[in-house]
């Protein structure tokens, strides 16, 4: 092997391993809702679905992954796990179940 081929071969492999601890890099979690240590989605202080959609509003935050950008440029491939809609899902409002709401109207009063 000449001096050029090598060279090509010196290659340095690295190994990743855990010793638990965060690295500089990982950013805390934290609820947007009341600052809490723990994920939007565990939070307990702020339940109300109107009032986080007011927080995220008042914050000018992203309705989709919570960031610091509007939603419209929010690159987030992620969507609501239960409507499957552009928005976090601790944000979601259940919808009325149409059978009852369809029921409710087909019933005649005398």
């Amino acid at each position: 092997l000449d001096s050029t081929s090598t060279e090509s071969l010196n290659v340095t492999a690295s190994f990743h391993t855990s010793t638990g601890k965060k690295s500089p890099t990982e950013r805390p979690v934290f609820c947007v809702y009341c600052r809490g240590a723990h994920k939007p989605a565990k939070c307990k202080s702020v339940t109300d679905q109107q009032k986080r959609y007011d927080i995220i509003k008042n914050e000018g935050r992203c309705f989709n992954c919570l960031g610091r950008h509007k939603v419209s440029n929010c690159t987030s491939k992620f969507r609501c796990r239960q409507c499957k809609q552009k928005h976090h899902t601790t944000l979601c409002k259940p919808k009325e179940n149409t059978d009852e709401k369809d029921a409710a109207k087909s019933t005649v009063h005398a």
